[in-house]
């Protein structure tokens, strides 16, 4: 079986939990798996983990470089409705801002083809595009 790294953003969270304890179950032995968010977790004990802030360019982008994933699972974001509706520029600075980080650091540093990128707010229509890492070009999946 083919050995993969993969990155996970918001691996604290709470899809994040989930993600990282299925991915620990299914990923082969000579395989790597890093979570990484802006708060530790204590169920994370099994897996690797970096306290990183998406906001943190500098810092994500050497855990990208030093890590070199393969695949990367963007769950990183503030997805309270209650918060976003009193934290309106905070929240798109998060979720936006955070995103155009980890996409700008992954075609920089990242050593995989592709990376897929889906973002859905509350209630709303999801967006998907996935970013051809060789050539830079981002393409709108739906």
């Amino acid at each position: 079986m083919r050995s993969h790294r993969v990155l996970v953003t918001g691996a604290a969270g709470f899809v994040g939990r989930y993600a990282m304890a299925a991915l620990r179950s299914k990923l082969c032995g000579d395989s790597a798996l890093l979570g990484i968010g802006r708060t530790a977790n204590p169920s994370h004990a099994e897996a690797d983990f970096q306290v990183i802030d998406l906001s943190d360019k500098s810092a994500l982008r050497k855990c990208i470089a030093d890590f070199a994933p393969t695949h990367i699972l963007h769950l990183a974001a503030q997805a309270s409705v209650k918060q976003g509706g009193y934290a309106v520029a905070e929240t798109w600075q998060a979720n936006v801002g955070g995103l155009l980080n980890l996409a700008q650091a992954a075609m920089s540093e990242a050593r995989g083809r592709h990376l897929y990128l889906s973002a859905q707010a509350k209630y709303t229509a999801v967006h998907s595009c996935q970013v051809n890492l060789s050539t830079r070009r981002l393409r709108r999946i739906r």
